[in-house]
């Protein structure tokens, strides 16, 4: 059992009905790439990117979740300061971008922090992907894409979807780990 195994993967509320938890495994601006290791119970240097590429965004799961690959669903969270690994984070999802890896489903969710009291978020208005600037859903489509590549997977881009369609990608993954988890 893992640390992150009681966090709930759906923290939804009337106001905010696609609300996720994350838990950050890569903050923003760094080379390396993190991932928690559940037999551990520890987060490992993964990767490390090559010069001049850094991660766009936060990137992590979704707690409780299982994808096609066997990990947790991966999210790239957007936040106006970068968090650290392990940070637990209420985020409003927006939607996912479809990729299949050597052949295996898996979806990135995008996801944005939920505003909290006595901040401005510059993610305050956005409710779904079509409300980002078109030019940031690219570059993530190809930072990831390139990502992949540079790890040597194959890598086939199947479209981006909005967060009522993503949400199903949550509860499909919920339900592949909770049919493990017993």
């Amino acid at each position: 059992m893992s640390r992150y195994d009681n966090i709930p993967a759906l923290d939804a509320k009337d106001d905010e009905p696609h609300t996720i938890s994350v838990v950050v495994e890569t903050p923003r601006h760094t080379r390396n790439k993190y991932a928690f290791n559940p037999k551990l119970d520890a987060f490992v240097l993964r990767h490390t990117l090559r010069l001049g590429m850094e991660w766009p965004c936060d990137f992590g799961f979704v707690p409780q979740t299982l994808n096609d690959d066997g990990d947790p669903v991966d999210v790239a969270l957007f936040l106006d300061q970068h968090a650290f690994p392990g940070c637990v984070v209420r985020a409003r999802l927006l939607g996912a971008i479809g990729m299949e890896q050597d052949g295996e489903n898996n979806d990135r969710l995008v996801a944005a922090s939920l505003p909290m009291s006595g901040t401005g978020l510059f993610t305050d208005d956005v409710r779904n992907l079509k409300d980002w600037p078109k030019k940031v859903v690219r570059d993530l489509e190809d930072f990831l894409d390139l990502y992949e590549r540079e790890e040597g997977k194959k890598i086939k881009r199947t479209g981006v979807c909005q967060a009522k369609k993503a949400l199903r990608l949550v509860h499909r993954g919920m339900k592949a780990w909770e049919k493990k988890s017993h």
